[in-house]
């Protein structure tokens, strides 16, 4: 039966989740909020990439379909017809055209080529779908008059169509551009030769580069927005979270009368402060049970060991009372007066044992004791207790030795103490009935601001089954005497005054029981320091 209240059987806790780099939910929301935001805004950015350059593609093709379709009205077809391949500058036709294109060039400040195509033939005789191009007339100084090249699609359109066309963006040998392609007509209507204009894609690429720039400016004080957004957001959601995890970390150490504040900024994060509110109202009235509970339960069992123990009490004060009875009847039937000291010390012992079993159970009855402490030397208490001692030891063959060390001021209640220093004696006593040569030794002494005493004997030591519960109440083993509270009520004593006691025991090799003491501070002793000195 577990007795003592502060034996609670302590629970290990729960192993914690492994984390590697934690951190708080607040810095988590921040990052997330700002990592969705980066990957947005990069969605985006290529999204408005693509879409500016689309537009400036298609802004391009309409300037240039422009200037080439006006360019080629102004162009005289029956006159391009007339310009031979390989004609040169002395061509009064050649010549004519070439300033035209200068003109059409200059009046439209186009800062590229402007040149005249003719459409070869296939080699099947029709012009349905050209193979290649041949240059007829360009701006250039250096003359590519004859020279030709593979036609593209939007020239063939062109002039099988009899439309202006415009390319994408394409690269040649000498660079990256985009052409429009404008069909010249001569006086039959019919397409007499193509007109091309070229954008250089360098240009393209910087009108490009603008946008991006300014998209990238917007980009970052959209991205600083988000980010303030992302702290300010994180806040609101972290800052209950940790008002959660207070209250959870108070309750878990004992605390059960904070409440915690409800959310209403968030619906999910209010429903979790509600039930955390109503677990915690409910465990508050279940541990108030329980603790209810317990007490009725520990009342119960002290009153059923109480009556156990007084069956007890009885069966033990048979023997003291009987030798109080003998002792008496000698007394008034012997005048021998040196009879008298021996039966008085017989009645003694006996009303001694009568009045410890007693003391021990009023003590086990009681939930708190009550000290009533004073002042002692510890090297005079033990003194003056060791003459009660060697009185109930004697005719005994045990020896009992003191082995003086340095003393010190306590503050103890004294018979409380030596009741409790006798019982430990006592047990020792009878553990060495029988041997002629046992022995108790009696140490006491200082260290670490504490007093210590010390009750070493050289018996069996104590049975292996009753060591880990010794000082819980009836617990005993052997014995043929004895209520089974004496190690506990020491226990209870000692602690009682602030101290602690243990022991060390082997298998037939013998047991020492160790009582620590504060030493008497200068509070409890009128303002002196503690009082050492060494015995001799």
């Amino acid at each position: 039966m577990a007795e003592n209240e502060n034996n609670a059987e302590a629970r290990e806790p729960a192993p914690a989740c492994p984390v590697m780099g934690s951190m708080s939910i607040h810095t988590h929301l921040a990052l997330s909020f700002i990592a969705v935001a980066i990957v947005a805004m990069g969605i985006a950015s290529i999204f408005y990439y693509y879409k500016a350059r689309w537009h400036i593609t298609q802004a391009l093709r309409r300037d240039l379909l422009l200037v080439a379709q006006t360019a080629a009205t102004q162009l005289d077809g029956d006159m391009h017809e007339r310009i031979g391949a390989g004609t040169g500058a002395d061509d009064p036709d050649f010549q004519a055209m070439r300033n035209q294109l200068i003109e059409i060039k200059k009046a439209n400040s186009w800062p590229h080529d402007i040149c005249t195509f003719r459409l070869l033939p296939s080699a099947a005789g029709a012009y349905s779908a050209p193979q290649s191009a041949e240059y007829v007339v360009t701006t250039q100084p250096e003359s590519y008059a004859g020279k030709s090249y593979i036609a593209s699609d939007e020239m063939r359109m062109a002039y099988e169509f009899g439309e202006a066309r415009a390319t994408n963006l394409y690269r040649d040998e000498q660079g990256r551009w985009i052409s429009a392609y404008a069909p010249i007509m001569n006086s039959r209507g019919e397409v007499a030769g193509l007109l091309a204009v070229d954008y250089d894609a360098h240009d393209y690429y910087a009108a490009v580069s603008q946008e991006i720039l300014q998209m990238g400016v917007i980009a970052l004080g959209v991205l600083a927005l988000c980010g303030l957004l992302a702290i300010y957001s994180a806040k609101r959601v972290s800052a209950p979270v940790e008002s959660l995890t207070h209250a959870v970390e108070t309750m878990a150490a004992g605390d059960y009368d904070t409440s915690l504040l409800s959310c209403r900024s968030i619906a999910e994060l209010n429903r979790l402060a509600e039930s955390f509110e109503r677990m915690r109202m409910a465990l508050k009235e279940r541990l108030a049970d329980l603790h209810s509970a317990r007490t009725e339960l520990l009342r119960s069992e002290r009153l059923s060991a109480v009556g156990r123990l007084a069956h007890t009490i009885v069966h033990d004060l048979k023997n003291p009372m009987q030798v109080i009875k003998v002792a008496n009847a000698v007394l008034a039937e012997k005048s021998k007066e040196e009879l008298h000291p021996q039966m008085i010390s017989r009645i003694a012992s006996s009303i001694r044992r009568m009045a410890d079993m007693t003391g021990d159970i009023l003590d086990f009855c009681r939930d708190e004791l009550r000290l009533e402490t004073e002042m002692a030397d510890l090297a005079d208490f033990i003194e003056d207790e060791m003459e009660n001692f060697r009185l109930s030891l004697k005719g005994s063959p045990v020896r009992l030795t003191v082995e003086p060390g340095q003393s010190a001021l306590v503050e103890i209640d004294r018979n409380r103490l030596a009741r409790a220093f006798g019982n430990l004696i006592a047990n020792a006593a009878e553990a060495l009935a029988g041997r002629p040569d046992g022995r108790i030794d009696i140490q006491y002494g200082t260290r670490d601001s504490l007093a210590f005493l010390r009750i070493i004997d050289n018996g069996p030591g104590i049975p292996e089954a009753i060591r880990h519960n010794l000082f819980e109440s009836f617990v005993t083993h052997g014995k043929a005497n004895g209520t089974g509270l004496g190690t506990s009520i020491c226990k209870r004593v000692v602690e009682a005054h602030g101290g602690t006691i243990d022991f060390t025991t082997e298998t037939n090799r013998g047991t020492a029981f160790e009582i620590a003491l504060p030493l008497a501070t200068q509070e409890s002793h009128n303002g002196a320091r503690p009082l050492l000195e060494q015995r001799g």
